[in-house]
């Protein structure tokens, strides 16, 4: 199905959010989407594809990313109301049912972050990469395609172990994309993730997170480059 993109109100999200916390049966209420009293038109008018299917994450954030290019949302904008109604006109690719009519992928985390952004309720702060749309949109934007692959090479409704690891231990938001860049140098081969990544062990990637809270005691991190940084690599970490 061809839609206008929209973005919600206030309003629209409070009845979303109440439609996910009752358990998301069926589809999304249609006045959800398409009422004036929850979401307004975008202007310029775009179109999207809400039937469109994608093998993976990286590939919804490059169409979502070529459509909305056009109205220049700053990043991050948690609280644009964009977001959260792609969240609900793609929530059949975000949760699609099972053959038992089960949802699959369906994210039950309180005040639901995977599908509502919105700032500074409850520590959210730390939790802006689990929307599973527009942080996908955004830190494409932000790293480029061949450093946001890694971070999104899982199904659109699943936030990879991968991306989890890596954001739930970086400072400085969306923005501080250097640990990021280097992490992807130790652990992507281009395609995929190399064996050992998830080790909490020397050399895997909750070890390179702690020896940069480390270095930053004696430097000033976010100025060095990538090549500085790798630079300065114990031998453990050197690939």
């Amino acid at each position: 199905m061809n839609l206008p993109v929209r973005q919600m109100t206030p309003e629209g999200v409070a009845q979303f959010q109440e439609w996910l916390a009752n358990g998301a049966a069926g589809h999304v209420p249609r006045h959800i989407i398409y009422s004036d009293d929850c979401s307004k038109l975008m202007s310029p008018e775009v179109t999207i594809e809400t039937d469109k299917k994608f093998a993976n994450r990286l590939q919804m954030a490059m169409y979502l990313q070529s459509k909305l290019d056009r109205y220049k949302i700053p990043a991050p904008d948690y609280a644009h109301g964009v977001w959260t109604w792609l969240s609900a006109a793609y929530f059949e690719t975000l949760a699609p049912r099972g053959k038992d009519g089960e949802r699959v992928h369906f994210s039950q985390e309180a005040e639901f972050p995977a599908y509502i952004w919105k700032p500074n309720s409850s520590g959210f702060g730390r939790k802006f990469y689990r929307h599973r749309v527009g942080f996908a949109v955004k830190i494409l934007d932000v790293l480029g395609r061949d450093h946001a692959a890694p971070l999104l090479d899982s199904e659109p409704g699943v936030l990879s172990s991968y991306c989890e690891e890596n954001y739930a231990r970086v400072g400085g938001g969306i923005e501080f994309t250097l640990s990021i860049k280097l992490a992807n140098s130790l652990f992507w081969n281009g395609h995929n993730l190399k064996a050992g990544w998830k080790k909490n062990l020397p050399g895997g990637l909750i070890h390179m997170h702690r020896w940069i809270s480390q270095l930053s005691v004696n430097y000033d991190v976010t100025k060095m480059t990538l090549p500085e940084l790798r630079a300065k690599l114990p031998p453990e970490l050197r690939r």
